[in-house]
């Protein structure tokens, strides 16, 4: 009888603790480990080994399940102003984790099933999963990490005002702390807090002002004043947006500069005695959680209560801040619309859990594709939470809505898409060098969790591209890492480096001028559920795309249908791929065909900021 590995995240002075023999097997459940391990040659299985297909989904669907949980605990001392506060989590977040957890539960029950183990020896994260399910010979192998947290507990902060220029990442509480202090500074240096109250507002939550200044300038024009709201990336983070929030004539809601100053004080008093009472109230439904946190009888209760506590403590200041705004602004008599890009973020939830006066649009914003066979995933988008009407890129994103009867047609606005506005064609200068433009878009487990092969894949087709761009005469390859904050973004940069430190690697850098600069955009696709909205810009400006996907499974989307961009598998010839599209002739073809996709796709192109407005 050997030993059980359960491993994930360890540092490589653990891994010499390992004892290996014939008897003993080792399991590891991310692609860091499985990398340290098969760099020292040490055998051991993926949890990849123990999920199919089948079973991812199974997994999704029960993770879904888990977005109603916060309904199990409709305490009073968790309501503030009408709102349970448990119910804001961003749902993204939470199952985002879920899709991280469950299948490590999936695995971990199928691998102990059939086979008895003389100890067990897990990380810290499965050792408290399996110490709490009555796991007998259990022992943490490697460094303890006390504190499970969610994506946006720590925030990449990246403000450029000339000179100044702050990049860095900070727990959540010190990022407020500095984005509250930046705001009010910036803000009344560019006099850009002040209520125009004789103008009809428009209230635009979460926007970035620099991707949509068209839409700002429109509202402008029609008589409206932009009201900018945003609690998680700051409105004004380079001197472009603020002279774009200055000329539009836009307001940026400073929290403390909107509530009322008896009220503000009290915010530390609300939260104080809900804080007092929260270990109690879920002490007291623990019962009720252990039943409903549990999968193939295996409780994970114990773990997604100090999450949420945690949460919970290190959040409440900035929920109840965003509830006393939401209600300031529902007592505005001059606004008339509210615009948002999504309800499942924390400020969306709770303006669309306050708001009852004012028609609440979601605008469109990224590459949406659907058929049939994945036409559940259509909640990422958040197209089912729609009470007044949702405003779309054109025709086909409609059909699909209506369709797949999410939505009514008479809820349904098409308009194109403002934030493509000023994306138009740019004929890039004659030179002896080309350039290939390469997108990395980070491995996403939302859908069917980690699938460490696909790290092994990714890492392989970058390296084949470098390669490739060694072999070409007169090319650059440039590369693009997705601007998202994510883990995987570290791993892709790491890869890039050791095969050649020489080559440009960028991220937040505007995509327009990146893509209006090359010859031929590549992107790299981890899955094949939707398609990142870099294609469909590189469309727009009439750059071909060589789309590669890593895994086999491929859904017809309209624009592959239309041969829109080339699409091939990673394990095809990439090189004589690229050669083709480095050839005009070639790419002009595949250019036309886009055109030609994107008169149905994309209504009012340069206009749609107009078109919107003029329907609100």
């Amino acid at each position: 009888m050997g030993n059980l590995y359960l491993l994930e995240n360890i540092k490589d002075h653990d891994l010499d603790n390992i004892v290996i023999d014939d008897k003993s097997t080792i399991l590891v459940f991310d692609y860091i480990t499985h990398n340290k391990l098969s760099k020292r040659k040490i055998a051991h299985e993926t949890m990849d080994d123990y999920l199919d297909d089948e079973e991812r989904e199974r997994i999704f669907y029960f993770s879904k399940s888990i977005w109603t949980w916060h309904e199990k605990i409709n305490e009073s001392e968790l309501i503030f102003h009408k709102i349970n506060l448990l119910s804001i989590i961003d749902r993204n977040e939470l199952h985002e984790f879920l899709m991280d957890l469950i299948p490590k539960i999936h695995v971990i029950k199928k691998k102990l099933s059939n086979k008895t183990f003389k100890n067990i020896y897990a990380s810290f994260t499965i050792y408290q999963l399996l110490e709490n399910n009555g796991i007998a010979n259990i022992k943490i192998f490697g460094e303890h990490k006390e504190k499970t947290s969610l994506t946006f507990d720590n925030i990449l902060i990246n403000y450029n005002l000339g000179p100044i220029s702050i990049k860095q990442k900070l727990d959540r509480k010190k990022y407020r702390t500095i984005k509250i202090f930046y705001e009010k500074i910036v803000s009344g240096l560019f006099g850009l807090t002040k209520n125009f109250n004789e103008k009809k507002k428009i209230i635009l939550l979460e926007f970035n002002p620099e991707v949509y200044s068209d839409l700002l300038f429109e509202m402008r024009k029609n008589g409206f004043q932009p009201v900018l709201i945003n609690f998680r990336r700051p409105a004004i983070s380079s001197f472009r947006s603020a002279a774009i929030l200055r000329k539009t004539r836009s307001m940026v809601v400073i929290p403390q500069m909107l509530i009322d100053e008896k009220e503000f004080t009290k915010i530390e008093s609300y939260k104080n005695n809900i804080l007092k009472k929260i270990d109690a109230i879920f002490m007291s439904k623990n019962q009720i959680l252990s039943e409903f946190f549990r999968y193939d009888g295996m409780r994970f209760d114990h773990i997604l209560t100090e999450l949420f506590l945690n949460i919970l403590k290190e959040r409440i200041e900035e929920y109840i801040i965003q509830i006393l705004v939401a209600e300031r602004m529902e007592r505005e008599k001059n606004i008339t619309d509210i615009i948002t890009l999504n309800f499942s973020g924390e400020t969306e939830q709770i303006f669309s859990m306050i708001n009852t006066k004012y028609p609440m649009i979601l605008l469109q914003h990224a590459f949406s594709n659907y058929t049939k066979s994945i036409s559940s995933l259509i909640v990422f988008d958040d197209f089912h939470l729609i009470k007044d009407c949702i405003a779309v890129y054109g025709e086909i994103v409609k059909k699909y809505l209506t369709d797949f009867k999410i939505i009514p047609e008479n809820k349904i606005i098409v308009c194109g898409s403002p934030k493509y506005d000023s994306f138009m064609p740019i004929n890039k200068k004659k030179e002896n060098k080309k350039i290939i433009l390469v997108t990395l878009r980070p491995i996403i487990t939302h859908v069917e969790g980690i699938r460490i092969e696909l790290y092994d894949k990714y890492e392989h087709t970058i390296n084949r591209i470098i390669e490739i761009s060694h072999d070409l005469q007169n090319v650059e390859i440039i590369f693009k890492l997705h601007p998202q904050q994510h883990p995987h973004n570290q791993i892709i940069r790491q890869t890039i480096e050791k095969k050649d430190p020489n080559i440009r690697i960028l991220q937040h850098e505007p995509i327009k001028k990146i893509l209006a600069n090359c010859d031929l955009h590549v992107n790299i696709a981890p899955d094949n559920f939707d398609a990142t909205s870099v294609i469909l810009e590189a469309m727009i400006l009439r750059r071909p795309t060589l789309n590669i996907q890593l895994q086999s499974k491929t859904f017809e989307f309209e624009f592959m249908k239309a041969n829109a961009v080339r699409t091939i598998s990673f394990d095809s010839d990439i090189k004589k791929q690229i050669e083709l599209l480095l050839d005009e002739k070639e790419s002009q073809a595949l250019i036309l065909n886009a055109q030609t996709y994107l008169k149905e796709y994309l209504s009012n192109h340069g206009k749609a900021s107009q078109a919107l407005v003029n329907s609100l």
